[in-house]
């Protein structure tokens, strides 16, 4: 997702509030945010960090024990978080949302939001309901009942800024040693249309001065508004840092967001309306029969059907086979294996899938029929079985309703080596000897887990992490 832009770091939104008694202070309404991935993810990594402490202790070679080391702590890190980001409240009339980056919150199974103002609370078990397939930014709901009644949201500003005259600030919780700390910066834009490269093309970004650092992912980029509620609007969501520049700092501008606000109310609405979701998973379920049965799938398209949910239903044999081959990897992927090692195996688990079910040899796909028993419960946030024939098997797959989007939380391999789940995970084996990962990342990492140096310390990566 970086592209050209070489090394990126990944750092830092909206609408207006219904009628409420606000308070005035922003502060109240930016959190920490800290991700959460699904348990059987979490086993993977302890289980990992175990292996490797093992294998440290075993070891001879100096510099084997310091990688087996560092690689025990890192996942020992994930197994409790990823890291932390920050985000900022939306005051929506019938939910609250909280912005924040893709990277910052997009693998997680749940979030917790931490303020650090005067009102200080934590809400857990918040679900991520929408993910921007092309904008890094996603967006929580949080139920009006969890955000205090006082509390102001901040409205977005989608009229022009200025270069090299208007204000900025850049508001979060870029991290120190792990903690997240409150951060206020201020700088100009310096760029109203900055060209990114991106895996899904050039988007134009703000280029700004004002300083952000791991942790600040997800966090809003403001102007002072004397009549906003909190006595700013957003006018970005920090997300990168430009790597070998002095202080060139990038946020996704206003209308992507505005966008995103847009999606996740529909996604909210879609959620809890029973024909509305099986309607969808139709249209869904014949888009992936068309794509199998096509010769020539649409690599974007399968790619963001693959789930997290699917991630950690096979985590305990993808981690472990990926590690063991690391060592013929490219340096930039083993890089990102271990900065962002469940998006590693998402792609993984995408190329195992688009293998099975879709041979090169142009295969009859047809979608059969929706399992009738797992239909009556689609509004609760279950598992929706289907049936295809592919080639005159009757194959099986599972989905689930994620990110605003149907999603495959599992599929019958006839491949052996997708290995299902259950079968007992391969050690990864001593050799080689791991070095800890120390090249800067490229993303702007959240404050409590993502950073941009190392993924221990942040769930960093060539993907924009976390501090």
């Amino acid at each position: 997702m970086i592209g050209s832009i070489g090394v990126l770091v990944s750092a830092a939104l909206l609408v207006g509030a219904p009628a409420r008694k606000r308070t005035a202070n922003p502060k109240d309404s930016v959190f920490i945010v800290r991700p959460h991935y699904h348990d059987s993810t979490r086993e993977m990594f302890s289980g990992l960090s175990q292996t490797f402490a093992t294998l440290a202790a075993s070891a001879k070679d100096p510099e084997a024990i310091q990688g087996y080391r560092a690689l025990s702590e890192m996942y020992a890190a994930h197994a409790k978080s990823p890291g932390h980001g920050t985000g900022w409240l939306v005051v929506d009339r019938n939910a609250d949302f909280v912005v924040t980056n893709r990277h910052v919150a997009g693998e997680a199974d749940y979030v917790t939001l931490e303020t650090e103002g005067p009102s200080h609370r934590v809400i857990d078990n918040c679900k991520v309901i929408y993910v921007d397939p092309k904008y890094d930014l996603a967006v929580i709901e949080v139920r009006p009942d969890q955000i205090d009644a006082s509390t102001a949201g901040f409205e977005i500003f989608e009229g022009a800024v200025t270069e090299g005259e208007d204000d900025v600030w850049a508001l979060g919780f870029p991290g120190a040693a792990g903690v997240p700390h409150w951060q206020i910066t201020n700088g100009k834009v310096n760029n109203a249309e900055f060209p990114l490269e991106t895996e899904d093309g050039v988007q134009q970004v703000l280029q700004h001065s004002a300083s952000i650092d791991p942790g600040n992912s997800g966090g809003p980029l403001v102007v002072r508004e004397s009549n906003a509620a909190l006595g700013y609007r957003v006018v970005g969501v920090n997300t990168w840092s430009l790597r070998g520049r002095n202080n060139v700092n990038l946020a996704i501008p206003a209308k992507p967001v505005v966008h995103a606000l847009d999606e996740a109310r529909k996604a909210r609405l879609l959620k809890d309306d029973a024909d509305q979701l099986v309607a969808e998973l139709k249209k869904s379920a014949e888009r992936l029969a068309d794509e199998l049965g096509s010769g020539h799938p649409d690599v974007n398209t399968l790619d963001n059907l693959i789930s997290y949910g699917f991630v950690a239903a096979r985590a305990k044999q993808l981690m472990p086979a990926l590690l063991n081959s690391a060592g013929d990897m490219p340096q930039r992927e083993r890089l990102q294996l271990y900065e962002n090692p469940v998006e590693s195996m998402r792609r993984a688990l995408f190329v195992a899938f688009v293998t099975d079910f879709a041979p090169r040899k142009i295969a009859d796909a047809k979608f059969v029929r929706l399992v009738q028993s797992d239909v009556a419960g689609i509004a609760g946030n279950g598992t929706v079985r289907s049936v295809y024939t592919i080639s005159d098997n009757n194959r099986e797959i599972q989905w689930v309703f994620e990110h605003g989007f149907w999603r495959i939380r599992d599929a019958t391999f006839t491949d052996t080596k997708a290995a299902p789940a259950g079968t007992a995970p391969p050690a990864p084996q001593p050799a080689p000897a791991p070095k800890p990962p120390d090249t800067p990342s490229q993303r702007i990492p959240p404050g409590g887990g993502l950073a941009p140096a190392r993924v221990a310390s942040s769930s960093s990566g060539p993907h924009f992490g976390l501090e």
